[in-house]
């Protein structure tokens, strides 16, 4: 896991023993790992600067193997405007950075090479940056983008501007360019999560916690060839609180240590300081906490 804190990204191990300290040149606005990556590809944006650093060496090679981790610098993408979240695809290899605008970037594997006396020059460190990396498409919005996600399949990806109303949910409709639709909310919403999937065939779902102290579980459907999300379930919460989601180990963990606690929305039982709920049926495989 990684935490930031002014300019430092720190990364933590299992057991929340410090393993590394990334240090950049300015304060850190949101770091993201990449789930689905051998390579431990960890996102960190600072003011407009998008640095990746991996498992793999400045010469392509992986140090998986060694012990402890090292985290190296993969490679830097300057922007023209400041980034206040990201979101890795479900393959690891897009990256969505929200902000001032919203794009997409190709992120390509660095292939090892054998010469490692060879010094580069800063103009060709450079180019070697810009062959790991290739926009795909960018828009901009009316306000900034402050959350930003990529649903467990990739298939869509969700915005939202800070104090905003209305999740934008993100879908190709040819190669290149996407359109959205909006799910509305009465008050401004805190925070985003789409559910993982354990079987492809699962929908994709979305929680969206609002200031209406009410989490709702928007759950993709279609009619036709037309995209749709419904209200599959909305879980009351307390005020001011946090919700994501949580299944398996991570559930037990989190019960165990008492920072939250379980309450299916069938037979509510209040164990600890927060609450979890279990959606109904056909959301059943993970389930939403709230603290």
């Amino acid at each position: 896991m990684g935490a930031c804190a002014g300019n430092k990204a720190v990364i933590f191990s299992g057991k929340l023993a410090v393993v590394q300290t990334l240090i950049l040149d300015h304060e850190i606005s949101c770091l993201e790992w990449c789930d689905n990556n051998e390579d431990g590809k960890l996102a960190v944006a600072s003011n407009n600067v998008v640095t990746i650093f991996s498992l793999k060496d400045e010469y392509g090679y992986s140090t998986s193997h060694e012990s402890p981790f090292i985290w190296n610098k993969y490679c830097a993408m300057p922007l023209d405007y400041n980034v206040y979240s990201l979101s890795w695809n479900s393959t690891g290899d897009i990256l969505l950075c929200g902000g001032d605008a919203v794009t997409l970037w190709k992120i390509n594997e660095k292939e090892p090479t054998t010469n490692k006396t060879l010094l580069e020059t800063e103009d060709e460190r450079k180019k070697r940056d810009d062959a790991l990396k290739q926009l795909l498409w960018k828009t901009t919005t009316t306000t900034p983008t402050h959350y930003c996600a990529f649903s467990a399949d990739g298939k869509y990806f969700a915005t939202l501007g800070d104090h905003d109303r209305f999740v934008k949910i993100w879908y190709s409709y040819k190669e290149g360019q996407y359109r959205f639709i909006y799910l509305p909310h009465p008050r401004a919403i805190t925070n985003i999560a789409w559910r993982r999937k354990e079987k492809p065939t699962d929908p994709n779902v979305l929680l969206a916690a609002s200031r209406t102290n009410s989490v709702v579980l928007w759950m993709e459907t279609r009619q036709g060839d037309r995209l749709q999300f419904k209200v599959a379930s909305t879980i009351e919460a307390g005020a001011g609180s946090v919700a994501d989601w949580l299944s398996g180990s991570t559930l037990d963990h989190a019960v165990n240590v008492g920072h939250s606690s379980a309450t299916s929305m069938l037979d509510s039982q209040k164990l600890g300081t927060g609450t979890v709920g279990l959606p109904p049926t056909g959301l059943s495989i993970d389930w939403v906490v709230t603290v």
